[in-house]
């Protein structure tokens, strides 16, 4: 073999060599996990945001926005969901979702985050929310209610089963009377500790 045709292999060997002795990072929802002396260190999200945009497909866009957000506190997590744009004299529920909607395809959410299993949504302000699915946040809490006249539909809740760290990079939707996906947003993590 020929001295000059080895030297491009040397080269990829050396390369690869020496990119798996860097350390890496990994990371997963909500939990980023670095190599330290001696193990992994975790650390968890503690403050998630959602900035909710109306379905697209339905030409809601403009019309429907909010935010909601997950904070941990002591007893759980404390969740406010605020909407603007909603009809008036109309109960919405919503929850979180197994998908992230990415540029607001509501559609794309998937199902109900429900790691649990349990097949009914809770009728609203339960005392035991480990009796609901983990996503139905209006069932644990209670629908937004419009207003009309551009007031703000909210609801606040301190929700005890919900861990922030395991519903970052999912999404939250809004569905009308009907079930109809009308609003959604994905959860981002907003800060970690």
């Amino acid at each position: 073999m020929n001295i000059h045709t080895l030297r491009p292999v040397y080269g990829l060997v050396l390369l690869l060599v020496a990119f798996s002795c860097i350390p890496g990072t990994a990371r997963t929802q909500g939990i980023s996990r670095k190599r330290a002396a001696g193990g992994l260190t975790r650390t968890s999200c503690v403050e998630a945001t959602v900035a909710i945009v109306g379905a697209a497909d339905f030409g809601l866009t403009n019309i429907i926005s909010g935010t909601v957000r997950f904070k941990k506190e002591a007893g759980g997590t404390s969740v406010t969901i605020g909407v603007d744009g909603l009809k008036t004299a109309e109960e919405d529920p919503f929850h979180i979702h197994v998908s992230p909607v990415g540029r607001n395809n509501c559609g794309a959410a998937g199902k109900h985050f429900n790691p649990t299993n349990i097949e009914q949504l809770c009728p609203g302000r339960v005392a035991d929310h480990k009796q609901c699915q983990v996503g139905d946040l209006s069932g644990k809490g209670e629908k937004l209610k419009a207003k009309g006249g551009g007031i703000r539909a909210v609801v606040s809740y301190v929700d005890q089963v919900i861990d922030i760290s395991q519903i970052v990079g999912r999404s939250v939707v809004v569905h009308d009377a009907l079930g109809v996906k009308i609003a959604c947003g994905d959860i981002a993590c907003k800060r970690q500790v």
